[in-house]
């Protein structure tokens, strides 16, 4: 489903997200980060509110958040569940185990560079923190008029 929701977009615009209780593979917004950056989709990460968007930016700056590490994660019974069948019954789904560590080493090497969302460093930094709205909106059409054209 995210692969399809990324396919059928031009950009990707992230905004808080559940770091526990989700359902999936990892939280939802790892997912779609993860996604829109190999794609080369635009990517923005608005921090500014917290959550999943926040610790994306945090490793994508090389820090390792707590809520984007596998013993963190295995902390709820029901996910440590999931990963450990996860673990053993992904050979056969054409898909790869979890993997915090790598998927935190590939936004580390993708940086705020490899956002490709048409704003500089200083852009995408008062975006990683503010919470002003109409900030937000003008940096995102900002990055949108370059990233697109």
């Amino acid at each position: 489903m995210r692969e399809q929701m990324n396919a059928a977009t031009s950009a990707r615009v992230l905004l808080g997200g559940q770091v526990t209780g989700f359902k999936g593979k990892y939280p939802g917004l790892l997912e779609e980060a993860l996604t829109a950056l190999r794609s080369g989709k635009p990517l923005y990460l608005i921090g500014g509110f917290g959550g999943c968007t926040r610790a994306i930016i945090e490793a994508l700056k090389g820090g390792v958040p707590e809520e984007l590490t596998e013993g963190s994660q295995s902390r709820d019974p029901l996910y440590a569940d999931v990963v450990a069948r996860y673990q053993t019954e992904s050979k056969g789904l054409n898909t790869t185990p979890i993997n915090y560590a790598l998927e935190r080493e590939f936004l580390r090497t993708k940086g705020v560079a490899g956002l490709n969302n048409g704003l500089g460093d200083d852009e995408n930094e008062i975006l990683f923190k503010t919470t002003n709205l109409p900030e937000l909106v003008y940096l995102i059409l900002k990055g949108l008029t370059k990233a697109t054209a």
